[in-house]
């Protein structure tokens, strides 16, 4: 199947592509109001290269004090965002630096906006007509749901 779609999977060079959307929008915002910070945006991964503990060092070496990481899972689940985020601070608690984190976004409304957009141009194919609209997420073990994680009610918050 990856023959299919060039050789490999496409998630690192989107991931990639993001960071860079993300760090010109944020510097560009920043030169707009004179300021004389700047931002970089790194990627690291929980299950593949480069994976968090190589970005942390990477971003210390570079000379970064200051650290937020984003999950970009916008719906927390301790299987996904949780397990990345432990790792994540089990490395950065390795070096003097501030850090913070973003552990969901499942509501913000820009992200609602995107989401609002997409449904809607998708509706334009059908003409105007009746038509009914499918949300699907990935399933997690009923016993973690009942642990009180809050996936499954972000997704319906999100819905």
């Amino acid at each position: 199947m990856y023959r299919l779609i060039g050789g490999k999977s496409p998630i690192l060079d989107i991931t990639r592509a993001q960071a860079g959307a993300l760090e010109e929008t944020l510097n560009s915002s920043l030169a707009a109001s004179q300021s004389s910070l700047s931002f970089r945006v790194y990627v690291g991964m929980r299950y593949w290269h480069p994976f968090i503990d190589e970005t942390v060092k990477q971003m210390y070496a570079e000379g970064m004090r200051a650290i937020l990481a984003i999950s970009l899972y916008p719906h927390y689940s301790l299987a996904t965002t949780g397990s990345s985020l432990a790792t994540f601070q089990a490395v950065i608690s390795e070096y003097p630096v501030e850090s913070s984190v973003i552990a969901s976004w499942y509501d913000h409304p820009l992200y609602i906006t995107a989401l609002t957009e997409s449904v809607r141009k998708g509706m334009e194919a059908f003409g105007g007509n009746d038509a009914e609209v499918l949300f699907s997420a990935h399933s997690l073990p009923v016993s973690i749901v009942e642990s009180g994680d809050p996936y499954v009610i972000h997704i319906i918050m999100t819905i």
